[in-house]
């Protein structure tokens, strides 16, 4: 999806919140990506380096810069040529997400986002296991927070409208493609692009 919308040969990369590093492996490991960079917790970075650094060869790994969320600081990292961030802007303080789209608007060219179109509320799926008090968070956190009836493909899809304005980065950004994230029916992804970059 990413490589019918984006240039990937020679491109820099960031990552925010890349989890154990599937989505770097798979693009180091098919493209020739110049410059990998991945924006995370501190124990997630642990687990990702540990990951990749099994998974790729020394030199696909050397291509990889690991920065800790403490550390982030937008004006030493330069600029890139794509952005990612895939399920996990839902899960942070909507304040966290504006900062991350703020960088990217400013940083980047182009940006692919794989989030749910908002939230659900259906004690059928997991019985709320972990509490009350986890599920409220969890409804709270992210910049949409509509709950949705997931299992309506027609809600799903009018949801899907407003998170491409949602997590547009600014006015300067066009939708270059979007669609429904198979298999999960709440779950959209977007590339977008920054038509007038300055």
């Amino acid at each position: 999806f990413i490589g019918q919308a984006v240039t990937l040969e020679n491109s820099s990369v960031v990552e925010i919140g890349a989890g154990y590093g599937r989505t770097c492996h798979t693009l180091l490991s098919n493209f020739d990506i110049a410059r990998y960079c991945i924006i995370d917790l501190p124990n997630a970075l642990q687990l990702s380096r540990r990951y990749l650094s099994e998974v790729l060869d020394p030199a696909s790994f050397e291509k990889i810069s690991f920065i800790s969320v403490a550390d982030f600081d937008a004006s030493q990292l330069g600029s890139f040529d794509l952005a990612i961030n895939i399920d996990s802007f839902a899960e942070m303080d909507q304040e966290v997400v504006h900062e991350y789209l703020a960088f990217i608007d400013t940083h980047c060219t182009a940006f692919y986002t794989k989030n749910p179109v908002g939230k659900y509320y259906d004690k059928s799926l997991d019985g709320h296991s972990q509490g009350n008090e986890v599920i409220e968070l969890a409804l709270k956190q992210g910049i949409l927070t509509d709950i949705l009836d997931i299992d309506n493909q027609t809600e799903v899809n009018e949801a899907s409208k407003k998170f491409l304005k949602a997590y547009a980065p600014s006015t300067a950004w066009a939708v270059k493609a979007d669609s429904w994230a198979v298999p999960f029916s709440y779950i959209w992804q977007a590339v977008f692009h920054k038509e007038n970059r300055t």
